[in-house]
């Protein structure tokens, strides 16, 4: 199955409920996995952020569970580094990417 990948702009400046964030130097880490990563500024820290494509798989033997978020392509397992609470997580949508869910992992970028 092939599947195609449009890369969000390479820098934007986050805002929101929280302190101003610059996003910079985005690239697509695919085809090998559905992820895009780039540089999160937050605080005048540099970190490394990874935005994990997920769809959601319902669960057959447990239809009151609802479905759970499953990524699409991780063979890093970078999700691991995500803390599952009960429920879905928050995802975003990146600029270029209509229709698809995100999952956000950032790591110190001196790992």
């Amino acid at each position: 199955m092939s599947t195609s990948y449009t890369a969000p702009p390479d820098r934007m400046v986050l805002n929101g409920p929280f302190p101003p964030a610059l996003l910079s130097d985005v690239r697509d880490l695919g085809p090998e996995e559905a992820c895009f990563m780039g540089i999160l500024q937050l605080l005048g820290v540099r970190h490394y952020v990874y935005f994990i494509e997920v769809h959601d798989v319902p669960d057959p033997t447990h239809p009151e569970h609802g479905a759970e978020q499953m990524p699409v392509n991780d063979p890093h397992n970078r999700l691991e580094a995500v803390d599952h609470v009960d429920g879905h997580l928050a995802t975003v949508g990146l600029p270029g990417c209509p229709g698809r869910e995100f999952l956000v992992v950032v790591e110190p970028s001196g790992r």
